[in-house]
């Protein structure tokens, strides 16, 4: 069949579905996003493993997974959807007119830093633009893959971390956000702490501490405590960086933390800020995207808005 028949055979309403069907990876979620009913979108679905002859999405336990022809299609849909429907809108790409939703996925603190200045963005340029924040998790670079998130607000030592097969690390991009220090926070009448903080006095005490989840514990803190060869006691971890300075204030655990939240929470708790006495790295704070999204206009205008508030992070 010539490419133009080939073409002609191929209803291209059907397009917009199927990039939701492989963004997914899921019939059920595509369908509650595209308004439609389940059976409709199975027949899309069916209609197109037909034309493309090959299955698209396969079953992998008790999830489906976009085969490698999914995956060559996702990549076209995303760049000649995001064409088309800019082709439509006009020539030039008009932020008061998007309606999204963005995704953007990161943790807690981070959303607190970011979330009013990007409120005031979206108020004098996007005023019809719906973001949401969702809290990151340790699957978050499948979740750039498959679409669940469209950006993602993380570590340089997150998206180094060996569970990203090497695979997928090609497929993400990253621009550089910010650098931000971490710091130890006490109780500000803790007499212990009343001429400063040693290592003794830290290695000794207990400690509350941020993890990404109960199974996945890796942090810029534990990797490095790990590294130079310490050995602490954790009395409390929790997925939320927000509620570590509450944490600390109601009881006798240290914490590390962003500075950017260890200054906010020295206003609303009795705590004091602390040096940690050792040499900590500093978090690299970056955007990190699949690259089928960079041809996408709205994308584009939201990293740029993400990184005008990047100056709410401590720089060097």
């Amino acid at each position: 069949m010539s490419s133009l028949k080939n073409l002609r055979s191929l209803n291209l309403n059907q397009l917009p579905i199927l990039r939701e069907i492989l963004r997914q990876e899921s019939i059920t979620r595509a369908a509650e996003l595209l308004s439609l009913s389940q059976p409709a979108v199975s027949n899309v679905l069916k209609s197109l493993r037909g034309h493309f002859g090959d299955d698209l999405l396969t079953r992998d336990g008790t999830n489906m997974r976009r085969t490698a022809k999914g995956e060559e299609l996702l990549v076209f849909l995303e760049t000649a959807l995001a064409h088309i429907e800019s082709a439509i809108k006009g020539d030039a790409f008009d932020p008061a007119l998007a309606t999204g939703p963005i995704r953007i996925a990161t943790v807690d603190n981070v959303i607190s830093t970011f979330a009013g200045p990007i409120c005031g963005i979206l108020e004098t340029e996007a005023p019809n633009l719906e973001v949401q924040f969702v809290i990151a998790t340790h699957n978050l670079a499948g979740d750039l893959k498959s679409g669940a998130v469209d950006i993602a607000v993380t570590s340089t030592e997150f998206m180094d971390s060996p569970a990203i097969s090497e695979s997928l690390r090609k497929e993400l991009c990253i621009h550089p956000v910010g650098v931000e220090p971490l710091v130890c926070i006490g109780r500000s009448d803790d007499a212990q702490l009343a001429k400063g903080l040693s290592l003794d006095v830290y290695m000794s005490r207990p400690h509350a501490s941020y993890i990404v989840d109960p199974d996945h514990h890796h942090t810029v803190e534990r990797q490095h405590i790990r590294d130079v060869g310490l050995s602490r006691s954790t009395r409390i971890a929790t997925s939320s960086n927000q509620n570590l300075p509450a944490i600390v204030a109601n009881s006798d655990c240290l914490a590390i933390v962003p500075i950017t939240l260890a200054k906010t929470a020295v206003s609303q708790y009795p705590l004091k800020i602390f040096r940690p006495p050792f040499d900590l790295p500093d978090i690299k704070w970056v955007i990190a995207w699949h690259e089928r999204s960079s041809a996408n206009p709205l994308f584009q205008w939201s990293k740029d808005a993400i990184l005008q508030c990047s100056g709410e992070l401590e720089l060097p």
